[in-house]
């Protein structure tokens, strides 16, 4: 949407409503355009596709190179989520099948299951991200052009490997998406692919997206699906639409990037920019830190569900896109990360001023309360008209990485989700605050003043009145954020 310069012609009405008139083209022009968001909120992404330069052994055996072992390690990956829940990333995207790594295969290349080891390493690297309040977007695979040629051997993996995950991690909100292949276009041939004539059809990838996104949603209705595309920054979008995928994921690398609008692009889906870096081949922090800085402010301003930054690395990395420093140090594109909010906290959380609160419930009219004004570890929240009780007050702390911390008046012990579960249906509770991720919320705007209240350690979820009651008494708890009233709250200042 373009400022206006002059206006032609004579404006209708008084002098005022000119003026108004005036005022209300500018002040439109002047607007971001509407977002598709995916999860409620602008999505400030990263990229660790391997942990600690590991490609195709990180996390599973590859089972090509059997002698280079598995290089899991579950503190680095913890210490590196930690360090990117501070920078206030909500969504990590980590490949984990590349090159058959953590597969079982027969002598014909067909998958035949995976091996007990990925099993228990990728199950400890979703417990990980979700002590730490990340969301993680798995990609699957990179390259596999001849499972697009030959749908026998991806109907292999697709039910001796992916189907079995995505039924053990069924309404598992860590699980942030599935992306089916990374940059499937660099297996399609031909100018709108990868430039060669060798490869795949578009009409032979297409088939393969339909069908995996269609047995995902079969085995896991609510588990979202996307496929990316690199090649062709935003151009080949349309190639994905009517494919059953939930969003739509492209790449770019520009060393100052400028989006057009998302809605100009013509899909039906929030688009989220997967892969975002600078194209500049040279170590530079201005360079990397300004690119970040466009990509966020570009992507928010013209409707796009978010942006994920290439790439964290490892200390010890000389990659001119790591994020981190040799010495494991951030480099400055941390802080810009860490720094940016959505202008005027739009669809991002950090329009709340520090200060206490009542929290009002928009469905029921009542007030988050502690039941029973209780102070004891463990305590039920619940909901209960207001009365200028301190056991209705809760006091708010914006932290590091734009969270919150919400702290009881009358007991000064933490808003804690139980357990530090992830569930829907999970409660809430008091507990002494320990700056662990299920007592660490977003406050994101939705409409009217009211506001979704996000924890970290489940950022697909929010705090609710269970079943929407308007009861005295009702139970609070999390559950997947719809947009219902009884998910939403108002912060009226004491």
């Amino acid at each position: 949407m373009q400022t206006p310069t002059h206006l032609t012609g004579r404006l209708p009405g008084s002098g005022l409503t000119q003026l108004f008139l005036f005022l209300l083209l500018a002040l439109s022009a002047a607007l971001p355009a509407r977002a598709q968001f995916i999860n409620g909120s602008f999505i400030k992404g990263c990229n660790l596709a391997w942990e600690n330069g590991d490609y195709n052994n990180w996390l599973g055996l590859d089972p090509t190179e059997t002698s280079w072992g598995v290089d899991y390690n579950s503190g680095d990956l913890n210490s590196y989520l930690a360090n990117m829940h501070t920078m206030g990333i909500t969504v990590l995207r980590v490949w984990v099948n590349e090159g058959d790594m953590g597969d079982t295969i027969n002598g014909s290349d067909y998958v035949t299951g995976v091996t007990a080891t990925w099993t228990a390493n990728f199950a400890n690297m979703v417990q990980l991200a979700a002590n730490n309040g990340i969301e993680l977007y798995v990609t699957l695979n990179n390259g596999r052009e001849d499972w697009l040629e030959n749908s026998a051997q991806a109907a292999a993996y697709l039910n001796n490997a992916l189907l079995p995950l995505i039924k053990t991690y069924k309404g598992n909100s860590t699980i942030f998406a599935i992306d089916l292949m990374n940059e499937i276009d660099g297996c399609v041939q031909g100018s709108e692919g990868n430039y060669t004539t060798t490869g795949a059809t578009w009409a032979q990838a297409q088939s393969y997206i339909k069908t995996f996104a269609a047995a995902i949603h079969s085995a896991d209705s609510s588990r979202r699906v996307s496929c990316s595309t690199g090649w062709h920054q935003w151009n080949n979008l349309s190639y994905f639409k009517g494919l059953g995928l939930d969003f739509y994921d492209f790449h770019n690398y520009q060393d100052t990037p400028s989006f057009p609008s998302a809605a100009s692009l013509g899909m039906d889906k929030p688009i989220y920019i997967g892969e975002c870096g600078q194209s500049t081949a040279t170590w530079s922090d201005a360079i990397q830190s300004t690119c970040e800085l466009d990509a966020l402010n570009s992507a928010y301003n013209e409707g796009y569900a978010g942006v994920g930054i290439w790439d964290y690395e490892y200390p010890g990395s000389t990659d001119y896109l790591a994020m981190v420093n040799a010495n494991g140090s951030n480099r400055e594109v941390c802080s810009t990360i860490q720094n940016w909010q959505p202008p005027g906290g739009g669809g991002g959380g950090g329009a709340i001023a520090n200060g206490t609160y009542e929290i009002v419930n928009l469905g029921s009219g009542q007030c988050l309360d502690v039941d029973a004004a209780g102070t004891a570890n463990g305590t039920l929240i619940d909901q209960y008209p207001y009365g200028g009780n301190t056991w209705q007050q809760w006091t708010l702390t914006k932290q590091s990485g734009g969270w919150y911390q919400i702290i009881g008046v009358a007991s000064g012990k933490s808003l804690d989700i139980s357990n530090a579960g992830t569930i829907n249906g999970t409660s809430v509770d008091l507990w002494p605050y320990s700056g662990n991720a299920n007592q660490q919320f977003t406050i994101t705007a939705t409409s009217g003043g009211y506001y979704r209240i996000t924890p970290g350690n489940a950022t697909g979820s929010c705090v609710e009145v269970n079943g929407n009651s308007d009861a005295d008494g009702a139970l609070v708890q999390i559950w997947t954020y719809g947009a219902a009233t009884g998910q939403q709250w108002k912060f009226v200042a004491e």
